[in-house]
């Protein structure tokens, strides 16, 4: 791939501290609109996103040094200089580069909890926001690692299999692919936090969405850090995103599990309610199949009359 766009002098620009920084502010850009659309200080709301980033940023740099913690011993011990000048090498991300997932969204999630009370808002809307603005960040963030090598697959023989710097063998392209799903999760929480809904919703559809995606994406991963055996420390976090997410909307959305479980149950039994339920599944699949039938004509409009193209005539 192309883990270095170019170089300034001595100074490498690496392709994902590029794409990092414009998830950063793709991510800013979508909660400040939100914050428009919802009548909040958008000052604030970006101060704290700044905050919030460079706190899960510290903290992804931290957890890979102490993952990593012999990689940076062997090389103290191996050159000559002084460990103060070693220990500058934890600093520079771009010539020793290194961030870990987790550390950065368990530092991030807490960083925006721990401050979102001292700039007096409210931890839920400005948690519903910060979903939205994650998951754009992570759509655009995980095609950098795509170019920078990070977080590859396992190795594959499918045709879509890529070679990736510093790593042999071909390797299935799960950057890609989260990049992806990413970008369709995005669209779902977009639709659904510009709509009516309780507070708290975006953050537990955010939380499934997110586990469901990393549980499932994390085995195809060429680098799990197996735990316990055999759940691997992304899948132990994932299972409690979706957890968590469950609870959340349990808790804000005042739904009772016993009564759902009971209107399950009745469904299963009583055919009358079976056939209800049936029928309610049809008609949304029906009005969500005219919602993107109607959604491409309109983009296919949108971009005849933006290209300036017409279509052939049929009768003159």
């Amino acid at each position: 791939m192309l883990p270095v766009l170019l170089t300034i002098g001595s100074w490498p620009i690496s392709s994902f501290g590029l794409f990092l920084t414009i998830a950063l502010f793709a991510a800013s850009f979508v909660i400040w609109r939100l914050c428009r659309i919802y009548d909040i200080n958008e000052e604030q709301a970006i101060d704290l996103i700044l905050l919030t980033f460079f706190g899960g940023l510290i903290v992804a740099r931290l957890y890979f040094v102490f993952t990593h913690s012999t990689f940076f011993i062997n090389s103290a011990a191996q050159t000559e200089l002084s460990w103060v000048d070693k220990s500058i090498r934890v600093l520079l991300i771009n010539r020793f580069p290194g961030l870990s997932f987790w550390g950065g969204f368990l530092g991030g999630g807490v960083t925006l909890l721990a401050l979102s009370r001292r700039f007096r808002l409210s931890p839920w809307v400005i948690t519903d926001f910060a979903f939205v603005g994650f998951f754009i960040g992570l759509a655009i963030s995980s095609f950098g690692c795509f170019l920078g090598s990070c977080q590859p697959g396992q190795v594959s023989t499918l045709p879509i299999a890529v070679s990736m710097v510093g790593l042999v063998g071909k390797r299935f392209p799960l950057q890609v692919v989260e990049s992806l799903v990413f970008l369709i999760g995005f669209w779902l929480l977009w639709r659904n936090i510009v709509k009516f809904h309780f507070t708290g919703k975006i953050t537990a559809l955010g939380l499934i969405l997110f586990g469901l995606i990393k549980l499932v994406l994390e085995f195809f991963r060429g680098d799990l850090q197996i735990l316990f055996p055999p759940f691997s420390l992304g899948a132990l976090i994932s299972i409690f995103c979706i957890i968590g997410g469950v609870l959340v909307l349990y808790i804000k959305g005042e739904r009772s599990i016993r009564t759902d479980f009971r209107n399950l149950a009745q469904v299963v039994i009583n055919s009358q309610k079976r056939s209800l339920a049936l029928s309610k599944l049809a008609k949304r699949w029906y009005n969500q199949r005219i919602y993107w039938r109607v959604s491409l004509t309109n983009f296919r409009r949108t971009i005849r009359r933006k290209l300036n193209i017409r279509s052939n005539p049929t009768e003159f």
